[in-house]
């Protein structure tokens, strides 16, 4: 299989009745990515950023799709969306679009969480840092620390 797939860009609800809707990001508009059987999990996540932001680097992506089948037989349940974090899930999604041919992919952007500078982080359980903890230079760089 070596095909491409529609990524839609927003984020996921539960709502009343147990039914979960996709909601659409307003401001971006949905990218066809290539994916083949063989493809990782790292490759398709990296392909993804690639065609929605500029500066990759800053952003990760979950990347989900919607069941084939919405409804548990036994108990007529709504089944929840299905992340992809491995590459045997992303597997597992290729071999459905291969039979169904219409399937997406649904990914939800965030930014990167920052590093956090380990030297100035005040350890004692306060949650903040003290002028104790964090030293400055003379020239204003914060993390660096003065003897």
């Amino acid at each position: 299989m070596d095909d491409h797939c529609l990524v839609i860009s927003g984020d996921w609800v539960y709502g009343e009745g147990g039914k979960w809707d996709f909601i659409i990001e307003k401001h971006q508009m949905g990218r066809m990515v290539h994916v083949y059987e063989s493809m990782g999990f790292k490759e398709l996540e990296g392909n993804v950023l690639h065609e929605f932001k500029d500066d990759e680097g800053r952003f990760q992506v979950s990347l989900s799709y919607g069941p084939p089948e919405s409804f548990e037989l036994a108990t007529r349940i709504r089944t929840p969306p299905v992340l992809i974090t491995r590459d045997g899930v992303l597997r597992y999604f290729c071999q459905h679009l291969k039979v169904k041919r219409w399937m997406n992919l649904f990914a939800r952007f965030e930014s990167k969480p920052k590093d956090v500078d380990t030297e100035v982080v005040d350890d004692s359980g306060m949650g903040f840092v003290s002028l104790e903890a964090a030293k400055f230079l003379v020239r204003g760089e914060f993390g660096s620390r003065c003897s």
